[in-house]
């Protein structure tokens, strides 16, 4: 589209008001994202305040959206991460909604029955300061196998690689029919790992704790 002279000098007073309004680094973005949403034509039937006004309000929308998408990139929490050695799998997630990142065994493990071992993920993380990573157990891992995965705490302060403590926890019936041990590959899901933001906490020793509805009542209290 060839514009003319007029419509060049109304576009260049626009642009001008646009910068003055909005300042020069996010300028030219707005002013090529406007030019793909077709306001060229709205622009000629409009007067030149009517035009500036329109731009001013669609720019000012468009910062409002920009603003927000940084202020989501800078609320994103980074985690650094170490691997221990070559052929150690980074934590991966299946979908992005996904509460934990898949940890992977970094080496053949074969349990006995009754069994517990220290599985190697020879991933080292860096947590920031305020947060604690969970290992948990995988629940189809859980529902299917007789693998049981106990839960584990990595501290923040904690740079070493991040082991799954697995049990073979086969039933007597599995033992009786000598289903008894557990082959882990290299390479297989083991354990998932969630990270969790956690307050500063201090204690204070009191005389007396405050009432509450269920008070002392403890074990299976509630119904079994």
């Amino acid at each position: 589209m060839t514009l003319s002279n007029a419509d060049k000098l109304r576009f260049a007073e626009v642009e001008d008001r646009i910068t003055r309004e909005f300042g020069d680094n996010d300028t030219m973005d707005f002013l090529e994202y406007l030019k793909q949403q077709d306001v060229e034509n709205r622009l000629r039937q409009d007067s030149l305040e009517e035009s500036i006004e329109f731009l001013v309000n669609e720019c000012g929308e468009l910062q409002k959206e920009v603003n927000e998408y940084r202020q989501q990139e800078e609320a994103k929490l980074i985690l650094n991460f170490k691997k221990l050695s070559p052929t150690a799998i980074t934590p991966t997630k299946a979908h992005t909604t996904d509460a934990g990142f898949d940890l992977y065994a970094d080496e053949d493990v074969i349990l006995k029955y009754g069994e517990t071992v220290a599985i190697k993920t020879n991933i080292a993380i860096e947590l920031p300061e305020g947060y604690v990573a969970d290992v948990r157990p995988r629940s189809g891992l859980t529902l299917n196998t007789g693998l049981r995965v106990h839960y584990g705490t990595v501290d923040a302060g904690y740079r070493d690689g991040v082991s799954v403590i697995s049990e073979n926890g086969h039933n007597y019936h599995s033992y009786l029919k000598k289903q008894m041990f557990i082959k882990i590959p290299k390479g297989m899901k083991i354990a998932q790992l969630v990270i969790l933001p956690i307050p500063e906490i201090t204690l204070q020793e009191v005389e007396e704790l405050s009432d509450s509805d269920r008070g002392v009542n403890g074990f299976g209290s509630t119904g079994v």
